[in-house]
């Protein structure tokens, strides 16, 4: 079967199962081990169990439609390897599947009157094709190619860079997902960490936020307490903002804040920096990257309506909305709708939330268009998760439950338009562009950390913003394959900008006396008028990169330099209002990458990796200095990381091993000149795994051990201590398991263990390590001939107070309480 050009792609609804059940625990052993090649026998045991797997009678509930949906999800939970061209099934209808089959009953009761057959294959998974002549029907039959498939979904080469990976064993996971400027590539194909989550997950998970989805992976954490309009995080022990994460790799086109999941079909993280993939990020976040992409319409029409409770009486509406028309499908429109409304779990808050969400698609032969447009708005009452600082010793955590501002109000609108469209000048070539637009309007309390004593008193005031920014991204590029003799190229070449101003106005409010454990009233300021723009920043850059790959492409090497600009303006006003001064920051980097992937073997994925991060360097602030108000060029943050990939046909496992170095600056007490010199050096090694340990059984998360130093300190006072908020080891693993006694029915259930880290860079505080268990059910059944889905979770269990993270440098965020999540969803 081809798998070239992007008409022709594999849709398993899994991976083959190779080694399984006995060879689990094995396979993890050998997987902290440096992932060991598979002891002898084990691909004869692999081919029993995909036997067994395959002979095994299951209950399927499959609604009528699109044949392609319906085949995608018999692989998924079958567990199963279905291969096919979408030519064959476009437009094709299926009448469904509902019932106890194996896998071959079931997939003759969904092929009916289709024209089309399944054909077993050597590795247990099938083939489809059209049904032979009659004439020759039992020649063409016994003529039926036996080769065994490759265990892994590759985006094809010149595909379109919207094109979504296949769902991984399981479906919490994709088999691959966008590099960047890179396009799209598999998991194994890959020179770097990365993971993309499924919309599945997210709707599973009852995910509210970005931040709820990429938790699932260990090395990124929520470093802000729940509730906090700004959802920060931080990925291998360096802080990303929410303003940090794109939208199809296109930047400052989604909004700052917390950002729903309703409208995205996968959720992506790219571990280590990435300033050649994506482009230096609007605030210069270097631990790693997070990418979104939108849903579209699938063949297959949806209306998909929820209603969702969560405690203490917070509810919400949404609707999902599908369809394609027009010749061969080509035209699309895909609506999404969220409101919700009522107290949250905090004392005292109240939370409104609205999104709406529209996504049209063209898909022709040669031409692909997509254009996004969404509103998200905000209205918070009654304050947010804690914050505080501590006089003496850390002190033990208040109820997670705790407002220290239950009189504050916060207001967020952002509006966002992202055009696309992409067109296939060759078999051999490609351009693309794209332009996106938003704006966004802010209003309200700002973050509160005030010091409290050992009794857990303090005196502060509370601050209020008025803010606006308003941003215009783009990017073009060309990208084409050809050949040097035995060696494939795969090259990129393109351009980008990012244009954003804004203005910000802080109110400070009169001083107020109360307890972090008890809190009083606090006296609260109004927002601020409107600001007048105090900032404006363009980031461009041009990159060029080529992927070149030998021995059937069993080993890869990239290579590419990205050139990237940062231009910044900062105004300041005097009394009556007029601009008075302005300060200019105008520098250039060069960042290279290089990544190379070999495979010993078709399931096994060696790596390494050179890439740099780049962040906006520093301005001197300090009056006293020597080179008072001397620019610094931007910050190179470098990573070396090797690693492996193995692909055990249900259960992928991934190993990374990685150091990051990241400047900072300091002052010389002898001279009082400011350098940067200061390093920030963060090694790591993390384990992932995701799939299916055997059908009706998965596994998700990982394990991840960060060491976070600081180097060449000022005057050395801090060399060798460890970076605040940083903690040693975490530890995520989830797991759900369909029931076989009731039919429908799925129970899930996750551990989130944090290690202990310190709080400032003294290391003289430390905040202690927390454990949280996360548990929950579904219910999938027919309802009036209707798929409908019950989904019950309960996050923090045991109710247990600790204090989450650390935010800025000597502030703690408390943890979430326990938060009870119900909801209900419907296909119409």
């Amino acid at each position: 079967m081809s798998q070239s050009g992007h008409q022709h792609r594999l849709h398993p609804g899994a991976a083959s199962a190779r080694p399984r059940h006995a060879l689990i625990a094995r396979a993890v052993a050998l997987a902290l081990l440096g992932m060991g090649a598979l002891p002898g026998g084990a691909m004869a045991h692999s081919v029993a169990g995909t036997q067994q797997q395959a002979e095994a009678t299951r209950s399927y509930s499959i609604p009528a439609g699109s044949l392609t949906v319906a085949l995608q999800r018999l692989g998924r939970e079958a567990g199963i390897i279905l291969a096919f061209s979408t030519e064959l099934t476009a437009g094709v209808q299926s009448q469904g599947l509902n019932g106890s089959y194996a896998v071959a009953g079931a997939l003759h009761v969904l092929l009916a009157g289709t024209g089309l057959q399944a054909l077993r294959q050597d590795n247990g998974g099938y083939l489809i094709q059209r049904l032979p002549a009659a004439a020759a029907s039992s020649a063409s039959a016994a003529a039926a190619p036996e080769a065994v498939l490759p265990a892994v979904t590759v985006t094809a080469e010149g595909g379109l860079l919207e094109e979504l990976a296949g769902a991984y064993a399981g479906g919490q996971v994709a088999r691959g997902g966008r590099l960047g400027v890179l396009g799209n590539a598999s998991v194994l194909d890959a020179p770097f960490s990365q993971i993309s989550y499924t919309a599945q997950l997210a709707e599973d998970q009852q995910a509210r936020t970005i931040g709820d989805v990429v938790s699932n992976d260990p090395s990124v954490r929520v470093i802000v307490p729940p509730g906090f309009p700004y959802e920060n995080m931080m990925i291998r022990g360096f802080a990303i903002d929410s303003g940090d994460v794109s939208l199809n790799g296109l930047y400052g086109v989604l909004p700052p804040q917390q950002i729903p999941v309703e409208m995205y079909e996968r959720i992506e993280v790219l571990k280590g920096p990435n300033a050649l993939v994506n482009g230096m990020s609007p605030t210069g976040s270097v631990g790693g990257g997070i990418n979104v992409v939108p849903k579209r319409a699938a063949d297959a029409p949806l209306t998909r309506l929820g209603l969702s409770y969560e405690s203490d009486a917070q509810v919400g509406l949404r609707a999902d909305i599908g369809r394609r028309f027009g010749a061969n499908n080509a035209w699309g429109v895909r609506v999404n709708g969220l409101h919700s409304n009522g107290d949250s779990s905090l004392d005292g808050r109240r939370q409104r939330e609205q999104m709406a969400s529209i996504a049209l698609d063209y898909r022709g032969e040669k031409l692909s268009l997509s254009l996004d447009a969404f509103h998200t708005g905000q209205d918070m009452r009654g304050g947010s998760g804690l914050f505080a600082r501590f006089a003496g010793d850390v002190l033990k955590a208040p109820d997670a439950k705790t407002n220290l501002l239950p009189g504050a109000y916060s207001r967020f609108r952002d509006n966002g338009l992202v055009l696309r469209g992409e067109y296939e000048i060759s078999d051999s070539a490609a351009a693309y562009a794209s332009v996106g637009r938003r704006q966004n309007r802010r209003s309200g309390h700002l973050g509160f950390g005030p010091v409290a004593d050992a009794g857990g008193n303090f005196t502060d005031a509370a601050r209020s913003v008025s803010g606006y920014e308003n941003t215009v991204s783009a990017d073009a590029g060309l990208r084409g394959k050809f050949a040097t003799g035995t060696v494939k190229h795969q090259w990129t070449f393109g351009v980008a900008r990012l244009y954003s101003e804004g203005g910000t106005a802080v109110g400070f409010g009169e001083e107020f006396s109360s307890n972090i454990y008890a809190p009083g009233p606090a006296l609260i300021p109004a927002a601020p008028a409107r600001p007048p723009r105090d900032t404006s920043s363009t980031l461009s850059s041009v990159v060029l990169a080529d992927t070149l790959s030998v021995l059937d492409e069993r080993l890869r090497l990239t290579i590419g330099a990205r050139s990237q600009r940062v231009q910044t303006d900062n105004y300041s006003y005097d009394d009556a209002g007029q601009r008075s001064t302005q300060d200019r920051y105008d520098e250039k980097a060069v960042t290279p990458m290089a990544g190379l992937v070999f495979k010993p073997l078709p399931q096994l994925a060696l790596y390494a990796n050179y890439i740099e991060g780049l962040s906006k360097g520093d301005t001197v602030t300090d009056e006293t200095a020597a080179n008072y108000r001397a620019v610094f060029a931007p910050y190179r943050t470098r990573q070396y990381e090797v690693g492996g990939k193995w692909d055990l046909g249900q259960i992928m496992q991934t190993l990374s091993f990685y150091q990051i170095t990241q400047p900072t600056l300091l002052r010389n007490p002898a001279t009082a000149i400011y350098g940067d010199d200061g390093r920030q050096r963060n090694r790591g090694v993390e384990w992932n795994t995701f799939g299916q340990m055997r059908p009706g059984l998965r596994l998700l998360g990982g394990l991840a051990y960060t060491q976070a130093k600081l180097l060449k300190t000022e005057d050395g006072l801090y060399d060798g201590h460890t970076a605040f908020g940083v903690p040693r080891w975490r530890f995520v693993l989830g797991g759900e398991w369909d029931s076989h006694w009731l039919p429908g029915l799925t129970l899930n259930a996750r551990m989130e263990r944090t290690g202990r880290l310190f709080l400032s860079e003294e290391n003289r505080l430390t905040l202690p390590a927390w454990q949280r268990w996360d548990i929950g059910a579904r219910y999938e059944s027919r309802v009036g001939g209707k798929r409908t889905v019950v989904r019950a979770g309960v996050q923090n269990v045991f109710n247990k107070n600790y204090w989450g993270s650390a935010y800025f440098s000597g502030m703690a965020a408390l943890g979430a309480p326990r938060t009870v999540n119900l909801s209900v969803t419907t296909d119409f």
